[in-house]
């Protein structure tokens, strides 16, 4: 890469770029789930990454990793980033309203209204939607969905009720990361990492093993 002269830059998605492989860097704007691999693979060592990753409205941040002459790439999240609100999707197969009676949770969903807490629920589940609409009694309902599973936590004026089905037990789980992030002393989502290779995207707080996250891409 020739800092002195023109760069090869493709910008996903700009119907005007002329860039081609090897580029010197990949900009992308429109938000992923995960980093693609391709992108890493036609970037030159020395090259840049930058991307927003994450698709919730109150939950993406901007990645800048480095390509690394063993093909690899790493870096870290820089902040975060705006995305437009998604459409709220039908609940996926798993999910039924009559398979348990639900539970009470002392973890407040409100606390994915941050988009610190946000972002890291999205490294554990990128293929996860959330939404929040109001029930029968005018109470906010939060709904989280991932093939196969969902889960509503429900306000019932005395706490917040949980109902999930399928699998995994979607609210379990993200019980225990909210726990972990809180332990760990609430660090905010530019403390993450990320390192990319051929076949894993791999995210992690330093310092803090139960805030990791390895995810196969396809």
């Amino acid at each position: 890469m020739n800092p002195d002269g023109p760069r090869n830059i493709l910008e996903v998605g700009s119907p005007t770029s002329a860039a081609h492989p090897p580029y010197d860097g990949v900009r992308a704007t429109d938000p992923v789930r995960l980093i693609p691999y391709g992108w890493v693979r036609q970037t030159r060592p020395g090259g840049t990454v930058s991307a927003v990753l994450g698709t919730w409205q109150e939950g993406a941040g901007r990645v800048e990793l480095t390509v690394l002459p063993d093909g690899t790439a790493e870096g870290r999240i820089t902040g975060r980033a705006a995305v437009p609100r998604p459409s709220r999707p039908p609940f996926l197969p798993g999910w039924s309203g009559a398979d348990d009676t639900g539970r009470p949770t002392d973890t407040s969903p409100t606390l994915l209204n941050d988009p610190t807490p946000a972002f890291l629920v999205q490294l554990a589940f990128p293929e996860a939607w959330f939404w929040v609409t109001t029930g029968e009694d005018l109470e906010s309902v939060y709904c989280l969905s991932v093939p196969g599973a969902s889960a509503q936590i429900q306000d019932d004026t005395y706490g917040w009720t949980v109902h999930q089905g399928g699998r995994p037990a979607l609210w379990d789980e993200i019980e225990q990361l909210l726990a972990a992030w809180q332990e760990a002393g609430r660090p905010d989502l530019t403390a993450v990492r990320l390192r990319v290779t051929a076949d894993t995207q791999t995210a992690w707080v330093p310092g803090h093993p139960a805030l990791r996250w390895e995810k196969r891409l396809v």
